[in-house]
């Protein structure tokens, strides 16, 4: 038998219920950081997924193929990186490959080591960037019904 809130053992309301429903139970500071923690460092780990196995290596490079439940869940660990649609993502590194180092290129690395490595998603895109990108064939893509459902 467990103790409750008021002490007694027979009354009152058991601890793991003493806080309402839809509010966190009390945490000390060193708890809820440990907690805050863990989950910063998975959010961490699967938005890293989601750009890497995902937009990177699955939809940019067709580097292997996926069935339809991996291709979800990456797509929803894309969208936990808040780095653009998965299709849009994969575009803009085609358009880096295809014209590296110039003002087409989405990450050119003329601009500057912070530029290419996060300034990047935090400026509009060079008009040429946009232009290249057009232009470049997207159709793998585009047939994708998950990428589709994830642009909307």
């Amino acid at each position: 038998m467990g103790h409750y809130v008021d002490g007694s053992r027979d009354k009152g309301i058991p601890e793991h219920c003493s806080h309402e429903p839809g509010v966190l139970p009390r945490l000390t500071p060193y708890e809820y950081r440990n907690k805050l923690s863990l989950v910063a460092f998975v959010l961490y780990v699967v938005s890293g997924l989601g750009i890497t196995a995902g937009a990177h290596r699955l939809w940019a490079h067709r580097a292997y193929k996926a069935k339809l439940p991996l291709r979800i869940i990456l797509v929803i660990f894309n969208t936990i990186a808040f780095q653009d649609c998965a299709m849009h993502w994969a575009r803009d590194h085609r358009v880096h490959h295809k014209f590296s180092e110039t003002d087409a290129d989405p990450h050119n690395a003329t601009r500057g080591f912070f530029f290419s490595h996060i300034g990047w998603l935090l400026c509009r895109k060079h008009p040429e960037v946009i232009a290249k990108g057009r232009n470049l064939d997207i159709s793998d893509l585009k047939a994708d019904p998950v990428l589709r459902f994830q642009k909307k």
